[in-house]
């Protein structure tokens, strides 16, 4: 059996941040007391920096992975990274099938720091999304999330928010959720 890779591995200094974080939220949250004292059980790496769309996953495999965007270590406020590593990790307790459903939304609204790692969430994304803008020449927004998507290439005029179609329509595409051409190429 073949040993697979990992591609984008954590840097030693950001994987000791991770390490730090996740013991404190192993100590802190009761929903994480099974889990074991150190993050060796779970793959660590980054997202691709041109990411715009998420800014941390969870992939289940043999062995778990967190995929964290870079941009993440580098932000001003230390709780958006331990807001996203608490979000992953309740991916983890909670199973694939929970999702972002009602139980999981309800675990991750009961963590006492939740609100202020919501507002940065929003920040970084908003940064995120900007600094894309100089790479992608052409941006298009959803009208139901507003979430703002950047491309290379333009897309089909009938191309819809995935996010939205998936979450709001069984995964089928939808009129109501038509991406709307923001920017332009140049």
């Amino acid at each position: 059996m073949a040993i697979e890779r990992l591609t984008n591995p954590l840097s030693p200094e950001h994987h000791t941040r991770i390490r730090t974080i996740y013991r404190s939220l192993v100590e802190e949250r009761a929903w994480f007391t099974d889990f074991p004292s150190t993050p060796a059980w779970i793959r660590w790496r980054y997202l691709e920096d041109t990411n715009t769309s998420s800014m941390a996953s969870m992939t289940f495999n043999e062995i778990p992975t967190i995929s964290i965007h870079p941009e993440a270590f580098q932000y001003s406020n230390p709780i958006l990274l331990i807001g996203l590593v608490h979000h992953e990790l309740l991916h983890i307790y909670h199973g694939a099938s929970e999702g972002h459903g009602p139980l999981f939304r309800e675990s991750e609204r009961s963590w006492e720091q939740y609100h202020r790692y919501r507002m940065e969430r929003k920040r970084f994304f908003r940064m995120i999304n900007e600094l894309a803008v100089g790479l992608k020449n052409y941006s298009y927004r959803c009208p139901n999330c507003q979430s703002v998507l950047h491309q290379t290439t333009p897309l089909s005029p009938d191309s819809a928010c995935l996010s939205c179609c998936k979450a709001f329509n069984n995964g089928k595409w939808c009129e109501a959720y038509t991406l709307i051409r923001v920017g332009y190429g140049g």
